[in-house]
């Protein structure tokens, strides 16, 4: 097994922060991540003057809940962009095709299904910002639970 470089280790990205976020989006992927993160904050900080527990909790509890919400939102969006549901709707097809009668003449007819290429329909825009905020979020409500 050879080595891809002279130092005997495989290409490990050693761009961290501002230079990574960059080149997945651009700059305008700042003001998506500002914008989602003062959101969260607005809402967080009304949330918790509606409760009725302490202020400092309840902020941290309302952030933490607004910061798993856009992990997951964004963590959704990246496996349907990822296509890893491709191969199961595909088998579906399939099976439909082999079990129904309609299917099987509409077969003779015309050719069969390709296996599927990569799912290019799913194309957002929002999968980064709302990953990155939400990591952030998520680090800063961990950080104020400490203190």
């Amino acid at each position: 097994m050879g080595c891809l470089y002279e130092s005997g280790i495989s290409e490990i990205p050693k761009r961290i922060g501002r230079n990574l976020i960059l080149e997945i989006g651009g700059r305008h992927i700042f003001n998506k991540i500002s914008k989602l993160i003062l959101f969260a904050l607005i809402l967080a900080g009304v949330a918790s003057l509606i409760s009725d527990n302490r202020l400092w909790r309840s902020f941290l509890d309302c952030l933490f809940i607004v910061a798993l919400f856009l992990l997951m939102a964004g963590g959704s969006m990246f496996v349907l962009k990822g296509g890893i549901f491709d191969g199961i709707l595909y088998s579906f097809r399939r099976f439909y095709k082999n079990t129904s009668k309609l299917e099987e003449y509409v077969s003779k007819q015309s050719e069969s299904i390709g296996f599927p290429t990569k799912n290019e329909s799913f194309k957002y825009t929002l999968t980064y910002p709302l990953l990155f905020s939400g990591g952030i979020l998520f680090i800063i409500t961990l950080i104020g639970a400490l203190i």
